[in-house]
């Protein structure tokens, strides 16, 4: 039975620099600190625009899990909200730690959390500034603190959501349909009975 990981964070820029992350190239050979699991990867990594990485993660098949980035122009803000199943954590993780971890050359603040979700128990941090990022193993303290969170919370209840739509809806029983009763029809009239035929009198024979 495989397991899932919840993924959550925020960067927060200065105004005018979160377009430059958006198409600046991500790269993961750019860092040399990444520890367990970020240490391999099931493939070469590709260096991708940061815009780029983000549409394909949000184009991730249903199956798999889901992702939720959203890029706040006004607030200069980005946030992602994840729920990977085991082969897509795999496949995913130093990709996600990889766009974060660009946004610091462009000043932004932030961090990024891959947290064990339900059936498993790790988790590790990724700490953002414009003087470049570090990962952090997570503690069983930090993990039973970020297991109480409101992002995790947040994650919890759009999993149920994306259930609860998948799910098929039952089918509305049909009303029965209600025979129309036809107006009874009015009796008959008892036939009249025939008057009996009056008899004529007989006459007479003539004497003769």
């Amino acid at each position: 039975m495989g397991w899932d990981v919840a993924v959550y964070g925020e960067l927060t820029f200065p105004a005018g620099k979160l377009a430059g992350w958006l198409n600046d190239t991500a790269d993961a050979s750019r860092y040399d600190d990444w520890q367990a699991d970020f240490a391999t990867t099931p493939g070469p990594d590709r260096p991708r625009v940061v815009r780029d990485g983000i549409s394909d993660l949000l184009a991730l098949r249903p199956t798999m899990g889901f992702v939720q980035v959203v890029v706040d122009d006004a607030l200069h803000r980005v946030r992602i909200r994840a729920h990977l199943v085991e082969d897509a954590y795999h496949d995913l993780r130093r990709e996600i730690a990889t766009l974060w971890r660009t946004a610091g050359a462009h000043g932004a603040h932030g961090s990024l959390t891959f947290l064990g979700f339900m059936t498993i128990d790790f988790g590790y941090r990724f700490v953002i500034g414009p003087d470049g990022s570090r990962m952090e193993v997570l503690s069983e303290a930090a993990r039973r603190e970020a297991d109480d969170s409101a992002e995790i919370a947040e994650i919890q209840t759009t999993i149920e959501e994306l259930i609860g739509a998948q799910s098929p809806k039952p089918k509305a029983k049909a009303k029965p349909t209600k025979k129309r009763s036809k107006p009874p029809k009015k009796p008959r009239k008892p036939a009249k009975k025939p008057k009996p035929k009056k008899k004529k009198p007989k006459k007479p024979a003539r004497k003769r």
